[in-house]
């Protein structure tokens, strides 16, 4: 039986407020590689943001971007980006409603040359996103997910037409959503995983966020952290204690993938 474990990074492996894996976190997912378990770093961040917990772990599994890029063994399986048309569309609705934003590619994050681009350059920059780039013609390039900050009704109306386009978003902070094209999650990517292992499987996920839902309804065995939201904790089979408090390796216990002692 093979099994597969799912981890999220943001407030699951790294703590808020942190940028790296704690040392614990990172024994115990070596602990579960040396012993045959397929680690998969399973995210809503694009593959620049997520590269350095993809190598900490060493892992050469991972989904990206609530499941638009998956990776199994090295061999890229799945990507899906913006058509240009959805491009042209999304921008004119960002700027029709005169909101903060900006998008990501596979390598970088960019923030247009715009009038709010200094306040979405700083606001993303305090949640410790890097490389962040100005220069880059979004119909040039691949787009991944786009990134808008606001709150009120403003930001609900503009959501509203953002899922008329049929696109999917995600709120990722009280004034921060990804906008992703299609219905993208972290559960669609699991599948592709599932599909392209052959044999019977047994499939754990670690979340604490909203875009965790659709992968804890997904998997066998769910693990909700301490700190996750409640609509989250409620869907799972388990809850840890919070990811700054051995969450990860409790978490692991909790389910059988690691020992008590």
């Amino acid at each position: 039986m093979q099994k597969l474990a799912f981890f999220d990074i943001d407030g699951t492996l790294i703590p808020e407020g942190q940028t790296q894996i704690p040392k614990n976190t990172l024994n115990a997912l070596h602990e579960l590689m040396e012993n045959g378990i397929l680690v998969f770093v399973c995210t809503g961040r694009c593959y620049h943001q997520a590269k350095h917990v993809i190598d900490a772990i060493g892992t050469n599994n991972y989904i990206c971007s609530n499941g638009q890029e998956v990776c199994v063994n090295g061999e890229i399986l799945y990507q899906n980006t913006f058509t240009p048309m959805d491009v042209r569309e999304a921008v004119d609705i960002f700027e029709r409603y005169g909101v903060n934003w900006g998008f990501e590619t596979r390598e970088s994050l960019c923030i247009p040359n715009v009038k709010t681009a200094d306040a979405t350059k700083k606001l993303l920059e305090a949640y410790n996103f890097d490389n962040i780039k100005s220069d880059i013609d979004p119909l040039s390039c691949n787009i991944y997910q786009f990134w808008i900050n606001g709150s009120g009704a403003k930001i609900d109306e503009l959501l509203e037409v953002v899922v008329n386009k049929s696109f999917t978003y995600y709120k990722w902070r009280e004034d921060l959503f990804e906008i992703l094209p299609g219905v993208e999650s972290k559960a669609k990517g699991i599948s592709i995983v599932e599909e392209y292992i052959s044999g019977p499987k047994t499939t754990y996920g670690f979340g604490d966020g909203v875009n965790d839902l659709e992968m804890m309804k997904h998997v066998d065995h769910s693990v909700a952290m301490g700190n996750a939201l409640l609509v989250l904790k409620d869907e799972c089979e388990y809850t840890t204690t919070n990811s700054e408090d051995n969450g990860i390796v409790n978490g692991l216990r909790l389910v059988g993938l690691l020992a008590w002692y």
